[in-house]
This record gives C-alpha cells, sequence and structure tokens, in this order.
C-alpha cells in the first residue's frame, strides 16, 4: 500500500515516464486515469488494515471486561497442610494382637459387626487377601479402623483443604495442594468438633467413593477440623 502512494507521488513530481510516454507533464490524462486506478486498491487494503485492528481491539476490550468480572478464588496458605491424607494417617490405627479375628476386632472397636465389610473395604489396598473366606490375620498387622460417627463402603479418600467459598446452594469450593474441587455437605455428613464451618477453615474432609448408602459416588462422610 505504500508503495502504490509513493508512486503516486512520483507521477505527481512528474518523476516517472510510463510505457511510451517520455514525461508525465505531456499526457496529463494518463496520471489522471492511473490514479482512478490506484485510489480503490489503496482503499481496499486500508479497509482490510481498519477491519483487523478494530477485531484486536475489541477482542483486548472483551478480554478486560472478562478479567474485571471474574471474580478468582485462592487459598491464603494458612493450612498446616493441603491435598491427600493417608488414611493411616487420618483415621485410628489398631494394631493385631494374638487371638484377634476381624469379627473379634469389629466388634470391639466398632460396636457394630454388620460393619465387618467396610472394616475389610477399608484394608484391602494394604491387604489384599484379607476377605471373608480368608480372615487370616498376622500378629503385629496395622489395620485402619473406619469412622466410628459414620457407616461408609470402606471405600475413601481424605483430603486436607481450605474452604475458599460457600455457594448459595450449600456447596463448597476447597482448594487442595495443586487443585480446587466443589462439593456439597449434606443430611448424613458428620461434622467433628464444629456444628459449622465456614470461608477460610482449614478442614479435614472425607469422601465415600463407593456409591452406596446415601452418600452418593464421592459424597462428603465427614469433616472435621486440621488439627
Amino acid at each position: 500500500m505504500y508503495l502504490l502512494i509513493n508512486i503516486i507521488k512520483m507521477m505527481e513530481n512528474n518523476e516517472i515516464n510510463t510505457l511510451s510516454i517520455k514525461s508525465s507533464k505531456h499526457n496529463p490524462d494518463f496520471i489522471r486515469i492511473i490514479i482512478l486506478i490506484i485510489l480503490p486498491i489503496i482503499g481496499f487494503f486500508m479497509g482490510i488494515k481498519y477491519q483487523q485492528e478494530r477485531a484486536i481491539s475489541d477482542t483486548i476490550k472483551s478480554t478486560q471486561a472478562d478479567s474485571k468480572n471474574t471474580t478468582i478464588y485462592k487459598k491464603s496458605g494458612k493450612c498446616l497442610h493441603y491435598g491427600a491424607v493417608m488414611k493411616e494417617d487420618a483415621l485410628e490405627k489398631y494394631t493385631v494382637k494374638p487371638g484377634d479375628s476381624i469379627l473379634s476386632i469389629v466388634k470391639t472397636k466398632l460396636n457394630n459387626p454388620s460393619r465387618i465389610n467396610e472394616f475389610i473395604e477399608l484394608n484391602k489396598e494394604k491387604y489384599p487377601n484379607l476377605t471373608l473366606e480368608n480372615p487370616f490375620l498376622e500378629q503385629g498387622w496395622t489395620l485402619v479402623l473406619p469412622p466410628i460417627y459414620a457407616i461408609t463402603s470402606g471405600k475413601l479418600s481424605i483430603f486436607d483443604a481450605e474452604i475458599i467459598k460457600i455457594g448459595p446452594n450449600g456447596e463448597w469450593n476447597m482448594e487442595g495442594d495443586n487443585n480446587s474441587f466443589t462439593k456439597k455437605p449434606d443430611a448424613k455428613t458428620k461434622f467433628i468438633s464444629k456444628l459449622s464451618f465456614t470461608k477460610g477453615d482449614c478442614i479435614r474432609i472425607i469422601f465415600d467413593y463407593g456409591g452406596n448408602l446415601g452418600y452418593g459416588f464421592g459424597g462428603v462422610v465427614m469433616v472435621s477440623p486440621q488439627q
């Protein structure tokens, strides 16, 4: 486009001889014709450039508006720990003694023999051969006990997190180690040591991934303050 403009200037200054015309002075009509041809071309390219600049400007304005209207929730970093917690570090442990059986442990520690499958499921990862059909226990084994306050499927995940936001429908937006997640406690969720939790609380939360017992897949079983 700039080349075309320079050509016009050169024509106006009689610096270009074209075809059989030795000088632009000798044929001013020729220059007018060239100008009439070139001007629409210049206008076309200028129009394209304007549209491109306008599109870029609109994109920048839209991005700025979105950033102003988006609230970013971040953890404060005040909690002692963020992220997954080993079951052995979060739940009560029991060391097998001589004469112990699966049923005797469940009866003694959970006061409910019907929780035997839950107990086995919770310890399957460490002792995969442990079943009702093969209830052998070895002295010195360290077993994990389910939460005494809530009956679960035994397929539990435990996280330490900070409550970043509580939504209008009671859902909690929480920040763990490198990820955020949203869950909603319900009537079956057990609150330990506190009647309620609020934004900014550092919590330990237990999820049930068994998909039964009313919690649903990934339901919130228990919430307690971080110690």
